[in-house]
């Protein structure tokens, strides 16, 4: 499945989808625009991530300091926990892939975020307006951001998913992810 966001030109590829693998890794292939953003600092308390770029140049933070340039061939490992934010630096494409592991709920975050942004249901930078769309992709990617307390953000992501749920976002949600999306058990990575 391959999805191209029309507002910024990031095009992403499901190359294999966590439900086919045998070890529930998500294999994804990313093409971003010269100057592309990519994410903000953030982390992962349980998955395990893997960037290895296959042509040009991406750019990846560790912490609040050491940033690496990956070149064609170079990858790194970021383990759980690690704080951690990647972006394109250069004026050309640059081409990378992705293995997120555990990726089920991985998989359905980049799903509904590049589908609801050709949905038209985005801002101008392709991110959902909505804070309770923002729970449910958030909780799935196991997503957090560093200065704020982790049980604090998964208290606050759970309840806007409850309410979520309550309002008919998280089915609504399931048609954008083109993903069976099981009741409850997504508020669990």
């Amino acid at each position: 499945m391959k999805l191209a966001n029309p507002l910024t030109g990031d095009v992403m590829t499901v190359i294999e989808s966590a439900d086919q693998s045998p070890t529930q890794t998500v294999h994804l292939h990313f093409d971003l625009a010269p100057k592309a953003a990519g994410s903000p600092p953030h982390f992962h308390p349980r998955l395990t991530e893997t960037f290895t770029v296959e042509k040009g140049t991406l750019a990846v933070r560790l912490g609040q300091a050491h940033t690496q340039l990956l070149t064609v061939g170079e990858s790194v490992t970021i383990v759980p926990g690690t704080v951690h934010r990647f972006w394109n630096p250069s004026d050309v494409r640059v081409v990378f892939r992705t293995e997120v592991t555990p990726g089920q709920g991985f998989e359905r975050f980049m799903r509904c975020l590049y589908s609801l942004a050709i949905a038209g249901k985005t801002d101008q930078k392709g991110l959902p307006t909505s804070p309770l769309v923002w729970a449910c992709l958030l909780l799935w990617a196991d997503f957090r951001f560093p200065g704020i307390p982790e049980t604090l953000q998964e208290r606050l992501l759970v309840a806007l998913y409850g309410l979520a749920e309550r309002q008919g976002i998280v089915e609504e949600l399931a048609s954008y992810s083109c993903l069976i999306l099981p009741r409850r058990t997504l508020a669990v990575i």
